[in-house]
């Protein structure tokens, strides 16, 4: 499973910062549990300089997940705080 979605990161001025990656990752597991899904978030700055988080294991589950992409998406979560809204996402469920 390999969705991606993508976003363009503007400033308080409107002005272009650079474009986030949100990807579907999927990791296949031992026999017993099969496939496990997970997040990663990449920022392509304007001035060349890429960071990134990823965050596997968030569940077995993938439409879960893809729900937690979509509002990841809707709220311009950044490589920066994806790893703090998982975690709260988590504790919610």
């Amino acid at each position: 499973m390999d969705e991606q979605k993508q976003m363009t990161l503007m400033n308080e001025n409107g002005r272009k910062i650079g474009l986030l990656h949100y990807d579907l990752i999927s990791r296949a597991m031992d026999c017993a549990t099969g496939t496990t899904y997970g997040i990663r978030v990449v920022l392509n700055n304007e001035d060349g300089t890429v960071s990134s988080c990823k965050v596997e294991d968030i569940s077995t589950i993938p439409g879960q997940v893809e729900k937690l992409l979509v509002s990841l998406v809707k709220n311009t979560v950044t490589p920066i705080t994806l790893l703090d809204v998982v975690e709260d996402y988590l504790a919610c469920i």
